[in-house]
């Protein structure tokens, strides 16, 4: 199955530093033993120079069994391999549970000096071999580490194989995984095995080690040849990984546990750019999923060598692209691909691409991709992903303090994301920049060229991994293993847990590790195994690193209840107990268990006890407390604890100890214990190194939980049992009136920066000074202080603290004005005043109150001043004002809340704009043209302005009024209407609107011919007009070439006379202006009555009618108008290096209203809108900016044509026509159908409308009454008898009715009232005088015939 990606991408980025913390060179073990040199005068009784402890939680098995081991291997090698130059290759670790054995599979070859002239070899190596050795648990007599080689002891692997003499480089990679208690799969490859070929294909094998045999080995040697055919070159095998497709299977049978395994294969040299063969059930079906590497278009391309490094659901791509974008921003080298395949989508995407992982473009040479390895972030849920650079450079410092590049110095990166289990199938990729990186620290190199995880050490969801920093390059002599933890927010701790060091000259020392490492002694913690090459003697070694078992102490401590009503004085005993618990801090092991020996050494009276009587202090000199007597201890096997009891002896009056009650200062006690060595070994260094191997069964104990703070107290307040002054502060702003206390809830909360512990709460808020007005610059704050008890405040005192450029000016006391003597720095940032002593709060005296306590309260007025607040230039603003308020009591304040306030002082800029008309309103003005300009305006064409529209010439006058002196580099911003929106043009035709010239000829003042006028945007001076534009400010349009005149024409100008002073001169019309003959000018009341109603012909408003009056269109930038869309503008922005106070400017723009597009738009009434905004100018850093603009202003002139006729269809409106039809059928059918509901249609009809609706009309009513009348009666079942004679009669009458009948009519509707119960006779009078009726009329057509 081959797996495809999509070709999107979802970035996600990570916050990240510019450049990666660099990793200490003093690990914890290191400040560990560090301290306890510093500290190890402290202890008492003294510390034992056979009894030292051992702060290195793993140390090298030093043991002679372990260098037999070395020895068996150096004998395997030399039967096929040169000494010389031969080196390891690759090294895995497993375990069997169920026989207690553990083993390491270790690879390795020799590389090619020379080869015969007659065979030609494409490999660098001779060939390679995989040998495993067996580790099992021992007796204590027979070896102190409690573990060592088996008898077996090592074993070569690849002497099964029936092709030995074809490897080329096989142990190149390898992986193991545990499967049972009994079982282990080992994978190992040989990723240059050429098979008939002289390109290197690869193959790996497959070796199940059952029982603690290994069994027959599974070849797969198909991943780049099909039939023995090869295809391309591959390299499968270069990095190999196995892992399983669920984490826990609930089966013991094999078949079943194998069929669960995933076989990861990176084939980085597959044409084009490497991929990776995933092989599922490889013992059974062996299914194969191809994963190539995503090729991404765009910004974004994955690296080449895909597959140089793999991991469970992870592969590497550290190479550079041949072909890459010139867009190229990043470069992902780290895939992850779907791993769950338990649903249908998740079986569908079972292998594919669906995130990517990558750093920045600069370092994609680092070798990023080198190492890959997985570790679990928060418990299973995330996956952490820590990813090698070896190559990576970075700066170093020397003594000069000169910055030079040291080459292969070496990162890791972190990337932390969703385990690929709980991944849903994507159709996007994620790309994810690294979480956290890493440097390595100063005179290594090659770090990161590694990796392995050793888990959770602590069982507290830290994770602990190794990284290898091997001298390959033989720079420095000395190889590292660091041992570094990934906190639980996804990120490296930059002190190392631990330095593993190699011995010297071991260059390759850390090049290769276990991918995991595994628990090789049984005690619970992970042990790792390290090859080296090259040893002291010149000969490879395995070197293996067990942990130590650790242990936590938790410490109890019980004080006497009498410390918190009694004085203590010099030479008094203050008795304590302490109970120890402890508790192992790995799994349970029935090899060894570390707290039963603890305890078994405390039977034998091997332990010594130790305490450090006053823990704060830096020297036993200085101790205000001693050790007192011997330290008397007990345990309880049962409940592993121990029972200790001293008593510690007062050098001083506490009374006189005046930080006693400080947690900086106060008295705090230790203790802990020393272990000796297992057996009869003895310590011979100051780093606790056993002599004989017996540092392994002692264990790593942590103290951190066996230090206590002693409550002591300076002052007693009998019967109280502490002394309580709750002492706060009430600070007040005189000015802003703003009040703080730890009763306003809107206060925000900050940590001291000044205090370490980060205890201490201040209260903060922040006081606005307006910039330039003095009577912001000297701030005033009224403090009070309030003791809320329940006893007296004894020792209490002010300190200020000044920050930025706030000065300290004086203290006065509140009421009496009495300035008070403060001690005061230089500087005056800084000053202190001790109070003294304040009451305890007292009970209201009033009568009929409620009884309450009233706090004492005391207050002072402390005056500041801002420094240089006028002199802009010379202050600093960015440094900030403010101070800080403290009170300190000497007795115990148990709500330290409120006890530090914070006023900052932010200085806000906050210029006031006055903006308005220019000398002279803006006047209304009504065009009396019948059309617009005839014919089409063309380039370079002369043309009378006049004739293309009313002039619009609008001025605004710009003042400053304060507070500062003057605005300087202010920008003014004008938009004029320009042109109709896109979509409200009309054809091919301009449709401008305001049309600007930057220059027209006119006539001048005193001149008779016509001269240039500029008419350019400009600013003048309102108070002196001989005050040139230029020298106030230059205006510049935006666009300009398509703005200003875009049709290039000639504008002329001969009803305007201009001022001759200067060619950049105001019209002259300003004050005298001469209107063209259809223009006039009117007041805006009287343009309203006008635009109602205007007769042409007589020139006279009348009545409006109905249809005339319509909206008025404005034409304003950013606004939508009645008709119209948002106009396009015309963007004018104007630059005053200054703007002096209360000296006003004016700002000219001058245009003309384009009335061929109004006459096109069938728009009479427009108001043509200029809008302006100023900005505050230039603002001092530090100083808070005011919202912009400061000032805007909307000028508006009304132009009315009352020759334009505007459309009917924009006259009457639509929509309320529509809207009544709809509404008005709504209606009808709603009563329609009500009148149908309530029956209205169904109801009995009398016999007039009977009659009137009947086909027949009377005479149908007559026949039914004959027919009824003619129906022989029955008289009990008999028919009454009815003569011949009276039949023809109704036969007869019947005829002469049926001839006649439309000409019966009815006189009176009663007479027709003939109902079901009415009477035979009155039936028959009718129709007998209905027969009559018609024998008249019979009658008398026969004779108007005649």
């Amino acid at each position: 199955m081959i797996c495809c990606v999509a070709l999107v991408l979802v970035i996600s980025l990570s916050p990240l530093a510019a450049s990666g913390e660099l990793l200490k060179t003093k690990s914890y073990s290191d400040i560990a033993l560090q301290e306890e040199i510093e500290r190890g005068n402290k202890w008492s009784p003294d510390t034992p120079a056979d009894l030292r402890p051992d702060y290195r939680p793993m140390e090298l098995c030093d043991h002679t069994a372990f260098a037999d081991l070395s020895r068996k291997l150096v004998d395997l090698v030399q039967e096929n391999h040169v000494l010389e130059n031969f080196e390891w290759t690759t090294v895995s670790v497993t375990t069997l549970k169920s026989y207690q054995r553990s083993y390491i599979l270790i690879g390795g070859s020799s590389r090619q000096v020379s080869s015969p002239s007659q065979n030609i070899s494409v490999s660098p190596r001779d060939g390679g071999a995989v040998y495993l050795c067996e580790l099992e648990v021992k007796k204590s007599v027979q070896n102190p580490l409690g573990f060592g080689p088996s008898q077996a002891s090592c074993v070569e692997l690849s002497k099964k194989q029936n092709q030995r003499r074809d490897h080329e480089y096989l142990g190149a990679a390898s992986s193991a995984l545990g499967l049972s208690g009994d079982t282990s799969l080992l994978a190992y490859c040989d990723p240059l095995w050429r098979a008939t070929t002289q390109v290197p294909v690869g193959r790996c094998f497959l070796q199940v080690l059952r029982d603690g045999k290994p069994r027959e080995s599974l070849e797969l040697n198909e991943f780049c040849q099909s039939g023995m055919q090869v295809g391309t070159p591959c390299m499968a095998g270069h990095s190999v990984a196995l892992s399983l497709g669920s984490e826990q299977l609930n089966t013991t049978k094999l078949a079943r546990v194998l069929s669960d395994v995933r076989l990861w294969v990176g084939e980085p040299l597959s044409l084009p750019t490497g991929r990776v063969q995933l092989v599922s059930d490889p013992y059974g079906t062996a299914r194969v999923t191809t994963i190539h590497r995503p090729d991404i278009t765009g910004s974004i391309n994955v690296g080449s060598h895909f597959g140089y490094a793999v991991a469970n659901g992870y592969a590497s791509a550290p190479g550079f692209p041949h072909e890459i974008n010139e867009d190229l921003q990043d470069m992902p080298q780290v895939v992850g691909f779907q791993t769950a395949d338990t649903g249908t989508n998740s079986r569908e995407s079972f292998g594919s691409v669906d995130w990517l992982g990558g750093i920045e473009l600069d370092q994609i040479f680092s070798g990023f991709g080198t190492s890959i390895l997985t570790i679990p972030i928060n418990g299973s849920l995330q996956t952490g992903v820590v990813v090698g650079a070896p190559y990576a450079d970075s700066e170093v410092y020397g003594e000069t303090l000169t910055a030079r590049k040291q080459a292969n110095r070496g990162r890791i990166y972190l990337f932390c994301h969703t385990d690929a289990r709980f991944r849903k199938p994507m159709k996007l990729l994620q790309y994810q920049i690294y979480d956290d990186v890493l440097e390595g620290p100063a005179g290594s190199t090659f770090f990161g060229f590694s990796l392995s995880r050793l888990g959770d050490l602590e069982q507290n969801g830290t994770e602990y991994i190794a990284v290898g920093a091997p001298d390959l390059d033989k720079r420095t002599g000395q190889s590292f293993v660091y041992l570094i933890r990934v906190l639980a927010e996804c990120r490296f701790d930059p002190v190392p847990y631990h330095i593993l060091t190699g011995p010297k000259n071991a260059h390759d020392f850390g090049a290769r590790l276990p991918s995991i490492a595994d628990d090789m002694d049984y005690n619970g913690l992970p042990d790792l195994a390290i090859p080296v090459s090259n040893m002291f003697d010149g000969k490879p070694a395995v070197q293996l690193f067990a942990s130590r078992p650790r242990v936590e102490a938790e410490c109890l401590f019980m004080f006497p209840p009498w410390l918190a009503i009694r004085r203590i004085f010099a030479g008094d005993t203050i008795p304590i107990q302490i109970t120890v618990f402890l508790r192992s801090l790995q799994k349970e092991s029935s090899a060894f268990d570390p707290i039963e020996q603890i305890l078994q050494d405390e039977e034998d009276a091997r332990l010594v006890h130790q305490v450090i009587a006053d823990r704060k202090t830096k020297s036993s000199a200085h101790e205000r407390f001693k050790l007192f007597g011997d330290i008397i201890s007990q345990y309880d096997k049962a409940q592993k604890k121990l029972l200790i009891e001293f008593d510690l002896i007062a050098e001083h009056d506490v009374q006189d100890m005046v930080d006693i009650e400080t947690d900086e200062h106060g008295l705090y006690v230790a203790y802990r214990f020393l272990q000796p060595c297992f057996g009869q070994d003895r310590v011979i260094d100051e780093n606790g190194t056993c002599a004989q191997s017996g540092w392994l069964k002692r264990p790593f104990i942590t103290w951190s939980k066996c230090i206590a703070h002693v409550p002591l107290s300076r002052y007693v307040c009998y019967p109280r049992p502490s002394c309580e002054s709750d002492v706060s502060l009430q600070i007040t702003d005189l000015r802003s009136n703003i009040s703080v206390s730890r009763y306003n809830d809107t206060l925000i909360l900050l940590d001291d920066e000044t205090d370490e512990t980060h205890e201490e709460r201040i209260l903060a808020t922040s006081v606005n000074l307006t910039l330039g007005d003095q009577h912001f610059s000297k701030p005033e704050l009224v403090i009070g202080v309030y003791n809320y008890g329940p006893t007296f405040a004894a020792g209490l005192r002010f300190e200020f603290q000044f920050h930025g450029n706030l000065r300290f000016y004086r203290l006065e006391a509140f009421e009496s004005h009495t300035i008070v003597p403060v001690h005061v720095s230089e500087n005056e940032t800084w000053a202190d005043y001790f109070i003294g002593t304040m009451p305890s709060p007292t009970l209201t005296e009033e009568i009929d109150a409620i009884e309450e306590e009233v706090p004492s309260v005391k207050q002072w007025k402390l005056s500041t001043y801002y420094l240089n607040f006028a002199s802009l230039d010379e202050t600093n603003f960015t440094l900030g004002a403010g101070v800080t308020v403290r009170i300190f009591s000497g007795t115990p304040d148990p709500q330290p809340l409120g006890n530090a306030i914070r006023f900052e002082y932010r200085v806000m800029n906050a210029p006031k704009i006055r903006i308005s008309y220019g000398p002279k309103s803006i006047s209304s003005r009504m065009d009396n043209r019948t059309r617009p300009i005839p014919g089409t305006v063309g380039h370079a064409r002369r043309v009378d302005v006049s004739e293309l529209g009313p002039r619009v010439e609008h001025v605004i006058q710009v003042e400053y009024t304060g507070p500062t002196q003057r605005l300087r580099n202010v920008t003014l911003q004008l938009a004029v209407p320009f042109q109709l929106a896109p979509d409200d043009q009309i054809g091919a035709t301009e449709n401008y609107l305001v049309y600007m010239f930057r220059e027209i000829r006119a006539t001048m003042e005193g001149a008779g011919a016509l001269q240039w006028v500029d008419l350019w945007p400009k600013i003048t001076s309102s108070e002196d007009s001989r005050m040139l534009s230029n020298t106030l400010g230059t205006c510049s349009v935006m666009d300009s070439e398509t703005k200003v005149n875009p049709l290039r024409m000639i504008g002329m100008d001969v009803n305007k006379v201009y001022s001759r002073t200067r060619r950049h001169a105001v019209p002259a019309s300003l004050d005298a202006p001469r209107q063209p003959n259809n223009m006039t000018e009117f007041t805006p009341e009287q343009l309203e009555i006008m635009s109602a109603g205007f007769d042409a012909q007589s020139g006279f408003a009348h009545k409006p009618s109905l249809f005339r009056r319509i909206p008025k269109e404005i034409l304003q930038c950013d606004r939508v108008g009645y008709r119209l869309n948002k106009p396009l503008c015309t963007q004018i922005i104007c630059h005053l290096n200054e703007l002096p106070k209360n000296r006003p400017i004016l700002v000219t723009v001058t245009g003309w209203l384009w009335a061929k597009t109004l006459f096109e738009k069938h728009i009479s009434d427009v108001d043509v809108v200029t809008s302006l905004t100023v900005d505050q100018g230039y603002v001092p850093e530090g100083v808070v900016p005011a919202s912009e603009p400061v000032g805007y202003f909307h000028l508006a002139q009304t132009f009315f044509f009352p020759q334009i006729r505007p459309k009917l269809l924009h006259q009457i409106p639509i929509w309320p026509i529509i809207v009544g039809v709809v509404l008005g059928i709504i209606f009808l059918a709603l009563i329609v159908i009500l009148l149908y509901a309530l029956g209205f249609f169904k109801r009995k009809k009398p016999a007039l409308r009977q009659a009137s609706y009947s086909r027949g009309g009377a005479d149908e009513l007559e026949r039914r009454a004959e027919e009824i009348q003619d129906k022989p009666k029955k008289y009990a079942g008999f028919e009454e008898k009815t003569s011949t004679e009276e039949k023809y009669e109704r036969g007869t009458k019947r005829k002469m009715k049926g001839k006649h009948r439309g000409e019966l009519k009815i006189l009176h509707p009663a007479d027709l009232a003939a109902t079901k119960s009415g009477d035979d006779n009155q039936h028959e009078r009718l129709l007998d005088d209905g027969a009559n009726q018609v024998d008249e009329v019979q009658e008398k057509q026969e004779t108007a015939e005649q």
